[in-house]
């Protein structure tokens, strides 16, 4: 998984996606919140949407990430 996302023991998941022009390091980890949600139990996973922090720009053709 990226470099967004924690393994807690218990709980369900929590997705956290970021906005636009934004990734999962410069939205969330901040924050402190990935781990304050991974401390309490929680697995979270915080991907890059495509073209966004670590992710992979597959296209420059705005139609293919609508």
């Amino acid at each position: 998984m990226s470099p967004g996302s924690a393994t807690g023991s218990g709980g369900g998941p929590v997705l956290l996606i970021h906005g636009f022009t934004g990734s999962a390091a410069s939205t969330w980890r901040p924050t402190g919140l990935i781990d304050l949600l991974a401390e309490s139990g929680r697995e979270v996973l915080a991907p890059d949407l495509w073209g966004h922090g670590r992710s992979e720009m597959k296209s420059h053709d705005p139609a293919d990430y609508a």
